[in-house]
């Protein structure tokens, strides 16, 4: 049976202030191994290109936030 995806209950906002970037995520954590967990390696591979760094999730995929750009930073 499949586990639950609940990676739509969660909010991103992004805006730049000034000279900063910045990034906020909302939204009730699922409990690791009874929600569907989402990684897309591909979107922190494009995030992360040429900069030297690693991009990593926002909120943890263990607790069913999705894995596309909008929950990652660098």
């Amino acid at each position: 049976m499949a586990l639950p995806d609940i990676s739509a209950q969660f909010q991103f906002r992004s805006w730049t202030q000034g000279n900063y970037s910045y990034k906020e995520a909302t939204g009730e954590l699922g409990v690791p191994g009874r929600v569907a967990a989402h990684r897309i390696v591909s979107a922190q591979r494009v995030m992360s290109s040429g900069t030297g760094e690693h991009a990593g999730h926002m909120i943890g995929i263990q607790f069913g936030a999705p894995g596309d750009v909008r929950n990652l930073g660098l």
